[in-house]
């Protein structure tokens, strides 16, 4: 389990009137401010082959990164001082995943039919309200091969039925309280984790609001 920096924000566009608005702010904008505009609009592009090769579209996200990596040398080259540190950590990224993306199953017209699509992602309600300052860094979890960890989980529910057009009233089910144990099997190199998950015990829990 990886977590990226996130610069994962749902952008909206807004009518004429904002828009002329936002470009007036954009040319009072002090430079650095512009500069990080800029860097945020590159890496929407990353985030954008990023989602494509997770919905295994690695064709089309092929080219995003080839699109990417053109952008963040055309960044480098107009903001020479800024961050080289995060600007040289992206193009790392963008070159690896350029190799990843191109295998000999992806067609040259940008499509690649044979690999199965997942239904687009959900749009996330998370809003990033402050990108924080450079240079950010790589979130990596580091467990250990045989870390252990148990949770408890209660289960609620209840239940309504209807036939024949007549309805029985809904009741509560008796709560259902189950441990899961899990343990930590392998860690690659390259931070992926496996482990295993037991069911250890699973109950019925009865009590004075739910039928015996």
């Amino acid at each position: 389990m990886n977590f990226s920096p996130g610069f994962g924000v749902g952008r909206k566009y807004k009518p004429a009137a904002f828009i002329l608005i936002a470009a007036a702010l954009v040319f009072l904008a002090p430079p650095a401010v512009a500069q990080d505009d800029d860097y945020l609009t590159v890496y929407s592009v990353i985030e954008q082959a990023d989602s494509l090769a997770a919905n295994g579209r690695t064709a089309q996200a092929h080219a995003k990164y080839l699109e990417a990596q053109r952008d963040l040398a055309a960044f480098k080259q107009d903001n020479p001082n800024w961050n080289n540190q995060m600007v040289s950590y992206r193009m790392d990224y963008v070159a690896d995943k350029i190799k990843v993306t191109s295998g000999e199953n992806v067609s040259a017209t940008g499509d690649n039919s044979s690999m199965p699509k997942a239904s687009s992602a959900p749009i996330s309600p998370v809003k990033l309200l402050e990108a924080g300052s450079e240079p950010l860094k790589v979130l990596r979890l580091h467990p250990a091969v045989g870390d252990k960890q148990s949770v408890t989980m209660t289960l609620q529910m209840n239940m309504a039925m209807s036939a024949a057009g007549n309805s029985v009233p809904a009741m509560n089910l008796p709560a259902m309280v189950m441990t899961m144990d899990s343990e930590v099997k392998d860690v690659s190199p390259d931070g992926e984790i496996s482990y295993a998950i037991v069911f250890s015990s699973a109950d019925v829990v009865s009590d004075k609001d739910t039928p015996p």
